[in-house]
């Protein structure tokens, strides 16, 4: 079978005739690339449960073209609605009552189900190629570092990998925010690209925000995919630290820092000031910009893991617009149990 695909319109034809005979293809989104099946086809979605080894009681988020066929798989409110009118197609997913066609094993269980509207050309060509709502979880073993580059997926699967579709680096480089419409509280799940502030501007009311303080504390049954303490892990350990200060002061003062250790910043760091140590430096923007971090946070993360470093460092960012998203990334990524 072939692997690899570009964005031709023959290509792009040929991959719907996958997904429709029940076949997984990894497919760029906005926010990563996504391991895409027929969401309402049971067994093609257990085919992406086996190939992330994925807990069958972690859920998947469906992707629909629009409103109009998200209410074929869930029932949308007042909230819904409002959201969707400004942030359809786009990085916000919207946790609501699912209907009755929605696969068990799509919800793991659950009265409700999660559905974005993504904003990528080449996903939503795709989509209405083949004119039905697609599951696309993240196209990466469970809990590992999400991919954001075609390449990231052959990396993550080896040879065995699904075929992939190249679209690119995604552009906006983290997942997309989950917003709970369940019941009366509006609640964000998961921080992403839309923030707190945006969501409260459209609906006239601040969301809650759940704290998951440790494992112990997630639910047996999430109500959507990002809420465990422990995910988008590097095989090497990752430390962070409060802010860049903090990291620098690490830096100056600790005497058994590995030699080999990968530093990631925020942006350029001067490497003449830590001359002995052996240490390895990258960084995440030339000019520290949030939504540049965003981006290249997983690339980042991946390229220093791909050395076998026995340790990686690398700061939070303030807890504001998308930072929130990339503070929440970075710590479920170092989390140990």
């Amino acid at each position: 079978m072939q692997k690899h695909y570009g964005v031709s319109p023959e290509e792009l034809s040929h991959v719907a005739g996958l997904l429709h005979s029940g076949q997984i293809v990894a497919l760029p989104t906005e926010t990563v690339y996504g391991l895409a099946c027929l969401a309402l086809n049971k067994l093609a979605v257990a085919k992406v449960f086996e190939a992330k080894q994925r807990p069958i009681n972690d859920p998947l988020i469906i992707h629909v073209s629009d409103l109009t066929e998200a209410q074929s798989v869930c029932r949308p409110d007042h909230r819904a609605i409002l959201l969707s009118e400004v942030f359809w197609p786009g990085p916000l997913t919207l946790v609501l009552p699912k209907t009755k066609i929605v696969p068990t094993i799509v919800t793991s269980g659950l009265s409700t189900v999660a559905v974005r509207s993504p904003a990528n050309p080449v996903f939503r060509e795709i989509l209405n190629l083949v004119s039905a709502p697609l599951a696309a979880p993240s196209a990466n073993p469970f809990g590992k570092i999400s991919p954001t580059r075609a390449e990231h997926i052959k990396q993550s699967f080896g040879d065995e990998h699904p075929p992939v579709v190249d679209g690119g680096p995604t552009k906006l480089g983290i997942e997309s925010t989950v917003v709970d419409l369940s019941s009366s509280r509006t609640r964000i799940l998961r921080p992403g690209p839309i923030d707190r502030e945006a969501i409260s501007a459209i609906l006239g009311e601040e969301p809650e925000i759940p704290e998951l303080k440790a494992s112990s504390d997630k639910p047996k049954k999430p109500l959507s995919p990002g809420l465990l303490a422990k995910h988008y892990q590097p095989e090497s350990p990752l430390q962070v630290f409060s802010n860049t200060e903090d990291l620098m002061a690490f830096l100056k003062m600790e005497p058994s820092i590995p030699a080999a250790t990968f530093v990631i910043t925020h942006s350029p760091l001067n490497e003449n000031c830590f001359p002995s140590k052996g240490l390895k430096f990258m960084h995440l923007s030339e000019f520290g910009d949030p939504e540049e971090i965003a981006k290249n946070l997983f690339a980042r993360l991946r390229e220093a893991d791909a050395h076998s470093p026995p340790l990686i460092l690398c700061p939070l960012l303030p807890e504001t617009g998308i930072g929130s998203a990339v503070n929440d990334r970075l710590r479920k990524a170092s989390f140990k149990d």
